[in-house]
């Protein structure tokens, strides 16, 4: 998981709200918090724009994405859904890469090591062969 931040307050608030949305240890269940409606209607679904429904998607559209710099057709995004902790992986249009799909690995076993769900949006034409080894 890389988190980046320009100083030492925004880095101390970037902990704070990563560690926010873990649990205290791997044994045990994520807070839950007063969240928005799980049914409610997602207003801009787009299959090509994964950043616009990944907004709508997150209770009141806070959320903290992993490596947002690295592999940017695939999205690996924490945050809330009805007050859950919860990871996503998403895609944007196109194929996969090997980059992608370590991306992706990398960021489900994390969510894995504290027992929270992943919610997958794929729209992707398949894996690039050609550049896997």
């Amino acid at each position: 998981m890389l988190a980046v931040a320009k100083d030492e307050a925004e880095a101390l608030l970037l902990a704070a709200k990563i560690l926010a949305l873990l649990p205290g240890c791997n044994a045990e269940d994520a807070e839950l918090v007063e969240g928005d409606d799980m049914n409610r209607l997602l207003a801009s679904v787009d299959a090509a724009n994964p950043a616009a429904l990944l907004s709508d998607l997150f209770d009141a559209a806070r959320c903290w994405s992993s490596n947002p710099l690295y592999e940017t057709g695939l999205h690996t995004v924490m945050g809330r859904i009805a007050g859950h902790s919860v990871g996503v992986v998403a895609t944007e249009a196109g194929y996969l890469t090997a980059g992608a799909l370590q991306k992706a690995a990398r960021f489900v076993h994390f969510m894995d090591c504290f027992n929270l769900p992943v919610v997958s949006v794929l729209n992707t034409s398949g894996v690039q062969i050609d550049r896997l080894e």
